[in-house]
Parts: structure tokens; sequence; C-alpha cells
């Protein structure tokens, strides 16, 4: 890690000393600017804390969510007597509070992943889903 500092701080400080001397202005302020991009590099593209990895992980974590709700909404409606209402294509979305589009979407890929299917107008898990609901709970 220690290496890795030195080797940034040089590579910083040689950059900024060109561009100092190709725009003709201070060498000190143009290492300090070229110190500043290479901080700003580091922040937003660090690949466990950085923004960008940051951005992905929430993004995974809030479609797994999504997916693992609407898995257990349909297990918990599954073979009562109002499972076509609960489940139903149409009206899923209002009982889990979400958009339409949001809840095709993660039905979309539930069913690429072979965890539910539709019948007769409402969504059913299948043995691989309700296997996996059975694992969250």
């Amino acid at each position: 890690m220690l290496t890795n500092s030195i080797i940034i701080g040089i590579i910083c400080a040689v950059i900024g000393t060109e561009v100092a001397f190709t725009m003709d202005v201070s060498i000190a302020g143009s290492i300090a600017t070229t110190i500043g991009i290479a901080l700003i590099i580091a922040v937003i593209a660090t690949p466990k804390t950085g923004y960008i990895a940051t951005y992905c992980r929430q993004r995974h974590l809030r479609r797994h969510y999504r997916e693992t709700m609407m898995l257990c909404h349909i297990y918990t409606h599954m073979d009562t007597p109002i499972a076509h209402v609960e489940n139903g294509i149409g009206t899923i979305h209002e009982h889990l509070n979400w958009r339409p589009d949001y809840t095709h979407q993660a039905a979309s890929q539930l069913k690429k992943q072979g965890l539910l299917y539709v019948t007769n107008g409402h969504y059913v898990l299948t043995d691989k889903g309700i296997a996996q609901v059975k694992e969250i709970i």
C-alpha cells in the first residue's frame, strides 16, 4: 500500500511538472492539481468503496430484494382462495405497492431464472421457486 502511494505520488509529480512546463504555470500548483485529480479518480473508481462500486452493489441489492419480496408474496398467497387476485398479473403490483413496470421487470427476471411461471392469468412458483422461498424463510 505504501509502495503504491509512493508510485502514484511520483507519477503525479512527473505529470504535474510536465503540465507546468507545457502551460508555463506554477510547478507546485500543477502538481497539487494533478494529485487532486488522482484523488477524485480514486474516490470514484475504487473497486470496493468507490462511488461506482457502491452504486453497482446497491443496484444489485435492490434487484435481489425486489425478487425476494415478489417470491415471498406469491408463496404466501399460493394455494389460497384469493391467489388469483393477490398473484394476478394485472393486480399483484397493487398488493406490493409497486409500479406495474417495476413488477413486470421482477417477474421477467424470475421467469428467466425458472422460479415462477404464469398460468390462468396469475403467477405460480415452480418447485425451484418454492425451494428458494423456504430457504429464505
